[in-house]
């Protein structure tokens, strides 16, 4: 009996299930076409993650983790590039009303720089994990749905180089 009293004075974290969805922009360019550019900060985001909403707070914790890609083609001589990262989120969102500031870490596992050559061959860049930070403004406009926009300062190294991959998303997404 002591158990059930004491279970039920518990107040639990609501812990929700979300994916998400974007477009990102900012970084070096790494490659630079007739068409189109080839930045650091990628182009397509997609990723799933956890939030936490404790009951009686103002505080939303998020936990997440993406996959943030973009390619581009070239001719003279013809070949293609591409970038991608595995971002790995940690932010903490102050709700006001359908608001939400955040802020917190992001943590960039394996950013890679691959070119190719349709003659012959390829090289790769395979750049150090990198921790950066994140803000960002998201606006929750129904029980389910979000849309936000998120600063990201990071950087990639590669030996004593590094290579600026900030960017600002624009995303969409779903929580469960």
């Amino acid at each position: 009996m002591a158990c059930t009293i004491g279970a039920s004075n518990v107040s639990a974290d609501e812990a929700k299930p979300f994916i998400i969805g974007g477009f990102a922009f900012g970084g070096k360019t790494l490659v630079n076409t007739s068409g189109e550019d080839l930045d650091a900060g990628g182009l397509l985001y997609f990723g799933a993650g956890v939030l936490f909403e404790p009951n009686n707070s103002n505080l939303i914790y998020q936990f997440s983790l993406g996959y943030k890609f973009d390619s581009v083609n070239f001719s003279g001589p013809s070949g293609d590039a591409n970038v991608s990262v595995m971002p790995l989120d940690a932010v903490v969102f102050y709700k006001i009303d359908t608001m939400r500031l955040g802020a917190g870490l992001t943590y960039y596992l394996n950013p890679k720089y691959e070119l190719c050559f349709d003659a012959g061959g390829c090289s790769t860049a395979n750049f150090d994990d990198s921790l950066g930070l994140v803000m960002e403004l998201r606006h929750q406009f129904t029980d389910i749905m979000f849309w936000g926009a998120r600063y990201t300062n990071v950087e990639y190294d590669i030996g004593a180089d590094s290579v600026d991959a900030s960017n600002l998303r624009i995303h969409f997404g779903m929580v469960f």
